[in-house]
């Protein structure tokens, strides 16, 4: 929750990584709508839970909510002050209804036609959650953390961490979670990467039978990587190695998994595949 300046510009800028800026322009401030939402949204809390016996801030905020709820019903939007954390990110617009006692942690990703509501009690998300479109979640459940809702998917139980759900009812579809399943952006992976359980750190590969062992390669497939000069990148590819297929680590000569540019990759731990 937003308590003070500093945690109310650290919010906006968790949310412009999530859509893959670093600062807003005239431009993405008027162009991007989903986004302007979400500042003032940003600012309607900043002001809301710091206003204290402040009448001014009293006044800004009731202005803001009365301009930011007139946005919010052109975009089919009804979303609450307090309920997100930080590095929130509403895709696209379209209906989206969230009830205000809802608790939804950091770096959700967002669709629309979607619903988080009230059923004998709210929904409890945790961080690194991605809400597919027409996805629904009702009821006093609790989902943990890096959890990928599929569309059109209907939770109406509590699930723990690390999952893909998915169908009506929901069910687990896969043991990989939101961050794995490769749904966020690039500075949303940088940002939380350090955050994913240790079992996601890993570098999969297994000898391609068609060129071994005269031409030994690997397949590979990349959870979290880094940049040679230790700067953290995480990203999922696949690629060649080149090399014996044994357990040594060997740098990547396929660049198409690289965060920019081509970087070359380094890998942090290998796990052989079954």
């Amino acid at each position: 929750m937003i308590t003070d300046k500093q945690s109310y510009h650290s919010y906006v800028k968790e949310d412009l990584k999530a859509h893959g800026l670093s600062r807003v322009g005239v431009y993405d401030y008027w162009w991007r709508d989903c986004l302007r939402f979400q500042l003032r949204l940003r600012r309607i809390e900043y002001l809301y839970n710091t206003a204290g016996h402040n009448p001014l801030k009293h006044l800004c905020r009731f202005l803001l909510e009365v301009v930011n709820h007139r946005l919010g019903t052109r975009l089919g939007f009804t979303i609450p002050k307090n309920v997100f954390g930080p590095g929130l990110h509403i895709v696209h617009y379209g209906t989206i209804v969230v009830h205000p006692d809802a608790r939804v942690g950091k770096n959700c990703r967002l669709h629309p036609s979607t619903s988080i509501g009230d059923f004998n009690g709210v929904p409890r998300l945790g961080d690194n959650v991605y809400i597919g479109p027409g996805a629904k979640i009702y009821g006093p459940v609790t989902l943990g953390d890096n959890v990928a809702v599929g569309a059109n998917a209907v939770v109406n139980k509590s699930f723990g961490s690390n999952v893909t759900l998915g169908g009506v009812p929901a069910r687990i579809i896969a043991e990989k979670g939101a961050m794995e399943q490769g749904v966020f952006s690039g500075d949303t992976l940088n940002a939380t990467n350090k955050d994913l359980p240790q079992s996601s750190i890993l570098n999969q590969y297994q000898c391609r039978t068609e060129d071994c062992p005269d031409s030994p390669q690997r397949l590979w497939q990349v959870d979290i990587v880094e940049h040679t000069d230790g700067k953290d990148f995480a990203g999922f590819g696949q690629g060649d190695f080149q090399g014996e297929c044994a357990d040594g680590v060997s740098a990547p000569t396929a660049r198409d998994a690289a965060p920019a540019d081509g970087a070359e990759l380094c890998l942090l731990s290998t796990t052989p595949r079954a």
